[in-house]
């Protein structure tokens, strides 16, 4: 599955996301940040799901109460 953000600028918020994917026990393939513009970046993660001990909607809904993330959505699986 691939995921998109948008967050804000900030240190830490990335350590945050990759930190809840990793405690779903998702593996993460690939991650890709591009430089913030206006105080936002965007941020595409592409994960394995076989293994996880959470549905994909828990995932982005515990992602999404972080602090900076501004939108959230799953852009494709496979």
């Amino acid at each position: 599955i691939t995921l998109f953000f948008v967050v804000e600028d900030f240190a830490g918020i990335l350590s945050g996301i990759i930190n809840r994917i990793a405690s779903s026990r998702a593996n993460i393939l690939t991650i890709n940040q591009n430089i913030p513009i206006n105080g936002l970046a965007d941020i595409t993660i592409s994960i394995e799901t076989e293994g996880m001990v959470k549905d994909i909607k828990g995932l982005m809904d515990e992602i999404s109460e972080i602090e900076g993330v501004k939108r959230h959505e799953i852009l494709a699986r496979e």
